[in-house]
């Protein structure tokens, strides 16, 4: 990293061709794997799905890009990433064209699974190909704009999808979207792939750091007097109400106030757009000298009064609704800049930050798997007041943990700084 970088045409840095073709990879990646969740409600009503039976196979692509996520990371410090990236782009786009063909719910369940898979080897061997290409000094704004990748690329799928079963079967928003993500395969494959083969070999793992004095790399030292139990708790419960939220979030608007499914959803793409002031509030909380686990804690207390005035005011209007799940949405959003960026990055004097990263996204995704079945089977069986109030307790829930995790973790970080 740092060496000099070719020139890719036009006088362009290639590391800067190569960041542009990569943020469109992940932006687009974000149609095929939210696009399931976005056309939920239009799926139900043509097919005659229960929120129950649709909410596992949105579990099925949690699940499997969540425990895809170590296997990608590993897999990309050994393998070229940016084949990695191709196959990844390609095997989505099919998934996604194969399921603007079935009506079998079985069927959808095998596809989104192998959906999680191939969206999972996108994101780690896209870091460390930025990781290896772009100038140091460069590397944490280009990361940190890769962010803005993730909500707006939720939003177009919310937008993309809400457009689309407005005017066509809700087929049309799969093969729509698998013959987008192919062509941007394509481009990927001649525009940034001869980009990568040019660029300066890099090492596929850094060297371990030393360890501070006076601490030990076992398991004890580093996970149980860290508070990480408490912390990996705190993720799970984060990765319920951030999926939890985007995804039931179209069904509960339809359900509620009767709204058409085009307009719910059309409603629920601000919410990614609201997340990005999560990131905005972690920035000026961190810069008061908050710790990790105070920011998340301050931002659950933050996202539990917001669900205690949605509760007391459902049922009013769906803009009501919709503006309060953004503020929620927001800070949930926030919790997980922290916890997924921040936290493994307090490992890095133990050699442990790749294991770290590997785990907090497992975990994240293990909830958001529980998330969509457990939501959907909660509304089904109790309703949607009944879920919000699930919801209440989950951001009460993660305010305690990060109650009782920060005095570990604090001293935790003050023996390692």
């Amino acid at each position: 990293m740092g060496a000099a970088i070719p020139e890719a045409g036009h006088g362009i840095p290639a590391y800067r061709k190569l960041f542009i073709m990569g943020w469109i990879a992940y932006f687009i990646n974000y149609l095929g794997r939210y696009n399931f969740a976005a056309a939920m409600v239009v799926i139900g009503e043509a097919e005659g799905f229960t929120s129950a039976q649709l909410g596992l196979v949105v579990s099925a692509l949690f699940f499997s890009y969540g425990a895809g996520q170590i296997c990608s990371g590993m897999l990309g410090d050994r393998l070229p990433p940016q084949h990695l990236i191709t196959i990844g782009l390609l095997g989505s786009g099919a998934v996604n064209l194969a399921m603007g063909l079935t009506h079998s719910l079985g069927v959808m369940q095998g596809l989104w699974l192998l959906n999680g898979i191939f969206c999972s080897l996108i994101w780690a061997p896209m870091v460390r190909l930025l990781n290896g290409c772009m100038p140091p000094q460069r590397l944490r704004g280009a990361l940190l704009t890769f962010q803005y990748s993730t909500a707006l690329g939720t939003c177009f799928t919310y937008v993309f999808t809400s457009l689309m079963v407005d005017r066509f079967p809700w087929q049309a928003v799969f093969l729509a979207a698998g013959g987008l993500i192919l062509a941007v395969t394509l481009a990927w494959q001649l525009a940034a792939v001869p980009v990568c083969r040019a660029l300066p070999r890099t090492p596929a793992a850094s060297p371990t750091p030393s360890r501070p004095a006076g601490r030990t790399g076992g398991f004890r030292a580093l996970y149980v007097l860290s508070g990480l139990p408490l912390l990996l708790g705190v993720i799970l419960v984060m990765g319920v109400l951030k999926d939890g939220i985007l995804t039931w979030v179209p069904q509960m608007v339809t359900d509620t106030y009767g709204t058409g499914a085009s307009l719910s959803i059309f409603l629920s793409a601000a919410l990614p757009l609201v997340n990005l002031s999560g990131v905005e509030a972690v920035r000026w909380l961190a810069r008061r000298g908050q710790d990790d686990v105070r920011i998340s804690w301050y931002l659950f207390a933050g996202a539990a009064l917001t669900m205690g005035a949605l509760l007391l005011t459902s049922g009013t209007h769906p803009l009501v609704t919709v503006l309060l799940f953004s503020v929620v949405s927001s800070c949930v959003f926030g919790v997980n800049s922290v916890l997924i960026s921040f936290i493994p990055l307090r490992y890095a004097a133990y050699g442990r930050t790749s294991t770290m990263a590997g785990v907090t996204n497992a975990f994240t995704y293990l909830g958001s798997a529980l998330s969509g079945w457990g939501l959907g089977l909660t509304a089904q069986v109790w309703g949607w007041q009944a879920a919000n109030g699930v919801l209440l307790g989950l951001c009460v829930l993660g305010f305690v943990l990060c109650w009782a995790a920060r005095p570990l973790w604090r001293q935790f970080i003050l023996q390692g700084d």
